[in-house]
């Protein structure tokens, strides 16, 4: 029988951020709108296979000071939803393929391809 496995001593990693699914940008507004993103405090994007979301690092306010949900049994669905075998703590390897936390970061993943935006650095 396999190991059981358990949220403890993780520190609640999926509690303290929300992600949500952008379009791609594929033009100069919508690179615009990235480095728009980049400039916020702890606001990250980032590429997951061929899906781009946007991160906001901010806590859940109901974690409790061992970073234990203290609304477990009226969580939301979507929190009901994440596996822990693919959590932070349990899964294989980052989340992410490519991670910008700052404009710096999608300049140069940009120039990388060929494309020139502007650097606000």
């Amino acid at each position: 029988m396999g190991k059981k496995l358990s949220c403890e001593g993780c520190k609640a990693k999926c509690c303290k951020y929300i992600c949500v699914e952008i379009d791609k940008p594929e033009d100069k507004e919508d690179y615009e709108h990235i480095l728009w993103y980049l400039v916020h405090k702890d606001v990250s994007v980032f590429i997951e296979g061929k899906e781009w979301y946007i991160q906001f690092d901010t806590p859940c306010n109901k974690l409790d000071e061992k970073y234990m949900c203290k609304i477990y049994d009226k969580r939301p669905e979507i929190c009901k939803k994440l596996s822990i075998e693919n959590c932070e703590k349990h899964g294989a390897g980052e989340a992410y393929d490519v991670l910008f936390k700052n404009v710096e970061d999608f300049v140069k993943y940009m120039a990388d391809k060929g494309v020139e935006i502007r650097d606000l650095g």
